[in-house]
Formats: C-alpha cells, structure tokens, sequence
C-alpha cells in the first residue's frame, strides 16, 4: 500500500511559523501580558485596601503619679491611605521558560492588617485579607483574558501574519 501526500502546504506552515513564532516576538508577548495583568490586580487590590479613618475624640487616662489626664484629641485634617498607596509591582523576572512579576505592599504594618494581629492587652485584631480575596476574585476573569490573548498570539503566528 502506498500513497502521495504534498508537502508543499505543510513546509509553507512550518516557514510561517518559525518566521512568526520567534523569541523575541514570544518573549514581548509575555512581557506585555504579564504587565497588563499585573497593573489589573494592582489596581484591583488598591480599590480594596482599607483606609485609615481618624476621628476627634476624648483621651483620658491615669499617669503612674496618679495624676488624672483628660484632652480633646484632634484628628483634623488628618487621612489615612498610606497602605492603599504603598502597592508597587516588581520587574518582570523571567527564569527559563517562567516569566514572574510581584505585586506587593512596601508598607511595614501590610501584613498586619491583612492577615490579623494581637494586640498588646491580649486580644486580636482580625485580618480583613484584601489581597487574598482581590487575588481570589480576579483570579478565572484573569486566566480568561489571557487564555483570549495567547489564543489570539497563535493565531497570528500559524496564519502567518505575526507582528
């Protein structure tokens, strides 16, 4: 049994794809879908973060002399945000074929507030895990949309017209 199979149409696919699919192009794909998704999940979980509320109020206590201290404590003009603001996003790191990036908080009290804290009279502040449920939440709209971009990357490189 034998038969004649015509070449031509599969070496044309494989010089488009070779001549499409070059590192360079792969690489600036990653890069750019990495970042866009990074700048995405930076800007969901800063929306998130909690913001510092200061309010007036009287502060009263006992001295060690015994002395009894009470004023009017003024948190006029005063606003919290510093942890909203404090969301950066490393490089992008690539190690063989992984390409990471980090998205995280510079601010030294970050984890404090999203994972819970004790406090000093023994009692414990609960964690309100902004980041975990941002990341939770965005996660499957994320894998979608890069799911779409690769697809779309092959497209262009088996059809042949890849920038």
């Amino acid at each position: 049994m034998s038969g004649s199979f015509d070449y031509r149409s599969f070496a044309k696919f494989a010089d488009n794809f070779n001549r499409n699919a070059n590192h360079a192009k792969v690489d600036r794909f990653m890069r750019q879908t990495l970042n866009y998704e990074g700048t995405e999940l930076k800007s969901n979980v800063k929306e998130r973060t909690p913001v510092g509320v200061y309010t007036d109020h009287w502060v009263e206590f006992t001295t060690k002399d015994g002395k009894h201290v009470k004023f009017w404590a003024s948190a006029h003009g005063k606003q919290g945000g510093t942890l909203q603001k404090g969301w950066s996003k490393s490089h992008i790191k690539v190690s063989g074929r992984t390409y990471k990036q980090k998205v995280y908080n510079k601010v030294y009290y970050g984890p404090h507030v999203e994972y819970g804290h004790k406090t000093v009279n023994g009692g414990f502040v609960p964690g309100q895990f902004f980041l975990h449920k941002t990341v939770e939440d965005t996660k499957s709209d994320m894998e979608k949309r890069v799911r779409d971009k690769y697809d779309g990357f092959m497209r262009k490189v088996v059809l042949g017209n890849g920038k």
